[in-house]
């Protein structure tokens, strides 16, 4: 690792106009995340976790509290049967910019994250076949859980994993 990596965890109302557009590009940058991330973002945010390798944006995660109807849905698709309420936090919008991938910084994020969630039921979604997160995530004390679904919006399946 090089020493010239900084994160910076914020609550989206802390953070400048420009910040949160920097956030919402990578986001977005991933194609992954529908319309109206701005504004989910800035609603639905708890914090915001921002890598910076070089004074350059090189990754995002958020701790988010999820609608829940969408966490319903979510459980309910994975065929949990856990209590989607009982899970007041997600942890998502991961996203490590092309040119810095293969370096750790996805769980770096997650171990930044982690920190500020403390003991808090979370879930979290992502991609069957993303098996570094998936490493990352069991290495946080998140378990896979039920079954894997098909995406909304993609012709890929999805698998929740939760933190108890």
């Amino acid at each position: 690792m090089t020493n010239d990596i900084t994160l910076i965890t914020k609550k989206p109302s802390e953070c400048s106009v420009s910040e949160l557009n920097k956030f919402v590009a990578l986001v977005e940058s991933g194609d992954e995340v529908i319309d109206g991330l701005i504004c989910r973002v800035k609603t639905r945010g708890e914090r915001l976790v921002f890598l910076y390798q070089s004074g350059v944006l090189a990754g995002t995660a958020a701790i988010k509290q999820p609608y829940e109807d969408y966490r319903s849905r979510v459980f309910n698709k994975a065929k949990t049967s856990l209590q989607p309420e009982d899970f007041s936090l997600e942890l998502g919008w991961i996203v490590v910019s092309s040119e810095f991938r293969r370096k750790g910084y996805a769980g770096m994020l997650i171990k930044e994250s982690m920190m500020v969630i403390g003991g808090k039921k979370t879930f979290a979604t992502t991609r069957k076949d993303n098996e570094a997160i998936h490493h990352y995530l069991k290495s946080h004390k998140f378990s896979l859980c039920g079954e894997p679904y098909r995406s909304e919006n993609r012709e890929e399946h999805i698998v929740l994993f939760v933190r108890q």
